[in-house]
């Protein structure tokens, strides 16, 4: 998909990942812009969600392809997006949890980004693409996996401290830190998904094919 307008985050649990290509593998090559989200229900006027208005995500649904039956492989993250990434069932992987990094397990497999680069594409993951990758040492890193990207950003842990500030709570019995719902103040620039958005435009713009 060829896109030029940010994708707005509509929940603090939305972690958009984008392979924004350029490249000429192919006759005819093609950008491609791809968004995913593990562990959430298509909660989206595009999969006809009664009560959702969400017209900018449905106006790039009509644009591209959209996956009406990507079922989650796992409940949690890390195996869930090994196996699409890798094409890879999460028991065929061995990774049924999320302190595994695909690397550790599976240092030679191709990777869906790994596969365009390897193409002659320009790829660039953003955000959470990979659940727990490794870092130039080896080690666990959230989200990075070297051999993917040409590029990759992390905007987590980078947001203004304005971002962080707002009134919310914990979901559940509040055990779980990371589940929590908070109305943050600062607007889009100051979040993270915010950010991701407005560096997808920046890549896109410059590296995408005419």
């Amino acid at each position: 998909m060829c896109a030029k307008a940010a994708c707005r985050a509509i929940s603090l649990c939305l972690i958009i990942g984008i392979a924004a290509t350029h490249g000429y593998a192919a006759a005819k090559p093609m950008n491609v812009l791809f968004i995913t989200i593990d562990d959430l229900r298509p909660e989206l006027a595009s999969y006809r969600t009664d009560g959702i208005l969400t017209p900018h995500i449905d106006r790039l649904a009509a644009m591209g392809l959209q996956f009406n039956a990507a079922y989650c492989q796992y409940p949690v993250c890390n195996p869930s997006r090994s196996s699409f990434l890798t094409s890879m069932r999460p028991d065929e992987l061995g990774i049924v949890s999320n302190k595994v990094p695909l690397r550790h397990k599976w240092p030679d497999v191709v990777t869906l980004p790994q596969l365009f680069r390897n193409n002659g594409y320009f790829t660039a993951g953003l955000g959470k693409m990979f659940h727990l990758g490794t870092d130039a040492e080896g080690k666990p890193t959230l989200f990075r996996d070297d051999a993917s990207f040409d590029y990759f950003f992390k905007a987590m842990g980078q947001q203004p401290k304005i971002g962080l500030e707002g009134e919310g709570r914990r979901l559940g019995d509040g055990t779980v830190r990371w589940a929590r719902w908070r109305a943050a103040e600062g607007g889009d620039k100051a979040q993270a998904d915010g950010m991701i958005a407005a560096e997808a435009v920046r890549l896109l713009e410059e590296n995408r094919i005419p």
